[in-house]
C-alpha cells in the first residue's frame, strides 16, 4: 500500500541521515521517482524539511 511504502521511505531517509547506510551522514538527501515513485517522493518531501 502507499502508506506502507511511505513508511519504508521514511525509514530509509532516517537511516541515510543517521549515516547507517553510508560511510558518513550526507549533507543533503534528494528524492527522485517516476509515476508512483514520483508521488511518494513528493509526499515524503512535503512532510520532511530536510
Amino acid at each position: 500500500t502507499l502508506s506502507r511504502e511511505l513508511d519504508e521511505l521514511r525509514w530509509m531517509l532516517e537511516q541515510t541521515a543517521a549515516g547507517d547506510l553510508l560511510p558518513r551522514s550526507p549533507d543533503a538527501v534528494g528524492l527522485v521517482g517516476h509515476s508512483r515513485g514520483g508521488a511518494q517522493a513528493i509526499l515524503a518531501a512535503a512532510e520532511d524539511p530536510r
